[in-house]
């Protein structure tokens, strides 16, 4: 019994069955003939491509397809890469494009080998590998490769690790949250991966925040303050100093008056007489070493009373007492001249002088070799006493003595005696020569005195 081969549908005889059945020209040979050369006219051939301008590709095929028919299978060597949509002529029989099986344009690379089946229109290109996706270079993480309809494309997309970004500020709202954002870097990020991002504020410094407030971790300058409270007079400031009161800088205008005179003088004084001293000193700073001053010119210690102190000074002033103003008043007034408190010290001692006195003195001291030797009394003595004890068995003894100038008489007596003229004086002398006187004193004459105590008393005019 006939059959047919597989592959080409080519018709056989079978030698055991048929047997010496007639050759058939036609079925056996002609239509085998017929079928061989259609099956190798689908197979096309094999050649080189040439390019007489760019894009546009020739080739001859060996065997050479009599016509382009749709199935005929054509491989082709390309001798330069496309750069555009490619169109291949196979031996002159027109130009026909080259496309994927995607529909687009395929993409030739030099001396890169195709394989090609027309279907009638164009070329589609052979073993692609099946569907491709839409990835492209920038959808695949680098350093991997992905079939596209271009063919092995290596991924672009970078892998990041942590990352310093710097913010932009984006409306601060008031609700102590400031929004930030940034720029990522394209590409991917492995977990664990941190992307710092810092919101830049050249403004956000200590010194720009007040003391006790700390803003993203910056503490606040200690000299920072709200001056909201304070009160700043510039007249009550120093000059040469500032200050701050409501945030706005105020200069000082206080006078520095220490700076300008260590002996300020005073605007006024005043005094609260047997309590204190006021001076008034000028508007301005006083550092402490400053005196405040106003004249007193008859502040001096001789005005002031000698038992009196006035702000550190001590009086050499003298002065009288009410009590002594009385007692020499009273004294006055007993010598026969009337005085009272009431007199200035003038007048007091103008009545003082009114008073009529004899000059007086006294004294004591031991006699020598009979003779009393008197000096240094303030005046010429007129009338002379003396009192003692004489140095033999007489006893005491009151002796007055008269000097009488120019009679050069001595009268005088001496007790018990009761003589006037001299007798019987106890070894008196009686002459101006034995008893004689001067302008400030006296000597008399006794026998009887050996060294004895003698007291004596004189008056003048």
């Amino acid at each position: 019994m006939s059959s047919n081969t597989p592959n080409l549908g080519l018709l056989k005889k079978d030698p055991m069955v048929d047997g010496n059945e007639t050759f058939n020209i036609e079925t056996m040979l002609n239509e085998n003939w017929d079928k061989v050369d259609e099956a190798v006219g689908r197979t096309g051939g094999y050649g080189v491509t040439t390019q007489p301008k760019a894009n546009e590709y020739e080739v001859n095929l060996k065997p050479a397809p009599a016509s382009l028919s749709a199935g005929i299978r054509v491989t082709v060597k390309i001798n330069v890469a496309s750069t555009g949509a490619p169109m291949l002529n196979v031996n002159g029989l027109g130009a026909k494009p080259v496309l994927k099986t995607s529909g687009s344009s395929a993409s030739f690379k030099q001396d890169g080998v195709y394989t090609l089946v027309y279907d009638g229109q164009a070329f589609i290109l052979q073993g692609e590998g099946g569907e491709v996706g839409t990835a492209t270079a920038a959808d695949v993480l680098a350093p991997k490769t992905i079939g596209t309809d271009n063919g092995i494309v290596t991924g672009t997309i970078p892998t990041q690790g942590n990352q310093f970004k710097s913010g932009l500020w984006s409306n601060p709202d008031g609700d102590a949250y400031v929004d930030t954002y940034v720029n990522i870097d394209s590409g991917f990020y492995p977990p664990g991966s941190q992307v710092t991002i810092q919101a830049h504020d050249p403004d956000l410094l200590s010194g720009n925040i007040r003391s006790g407030v700390n803003i993203f971790g910056v503490p606040g300058k200690p000299t920072v303050v709200d001056t909201a409270d304070a009160v700043l007079d510039p007249n009550m400031l120093v000059a040469g100093y500032s200050g701050y009161d409501d945030g706005v800088k105020k200069a000082g205008q206080m006078p520095n008056r220490s700076a300008e005179n260590n002996h300020m003088p005073g605007l006024e004084s005043t005094v609260w007489a047997g309590d204190r001293v006021f001076i008034r000193p000028p508007h301005g700073f006083y550092n402490g070493s400053t005196w405040v001053t106003t004249p007193a010119p008859t502040l001096k210690p001789e005005n002031i009373p000698k038992d009196a102190a006035i702000l550190g000074i001590q009086g050499t002033l003298e002065r009288m007492t009410t009590a002594e103003k009385q007692a020499i008043a009273n004294e006055i007034t007993a010598k026969g001249v009337w005085a009272s408190t009431n007199d200035s010290n003038a007048v007091l001692a103008q009545k003082i002088g009114m008073i009529k006195t004899s000059k007086y003195a006294w004294g004591s001291l031991n006699a020598s070799e009979g003779r009393v030797y008197v000096s240094g009394v303030a005046f010429r003595p007129k009338m002379v006493k003396l009192y003692g004890q004489y140095a033999n068995v007489e006893g005491r003894f009151t002796a007055c003595f008269l000097f009488d100038e120019p009679i050069h008489r001595v009268y005088g007596f001496i007790t018990p005696d009761t003589t006037s003229d001299g007798s019987g004086m106890s070894g008196f002398g009686r002459a101006l020569g034995d008893n004689p006187i001067s302008n400030s004193g006296f000597s008399v004459y006794n026998y009887n005195w050996w060294n004895n105590q003698i007291y004596w008393e004189a008056w003048g005019h």
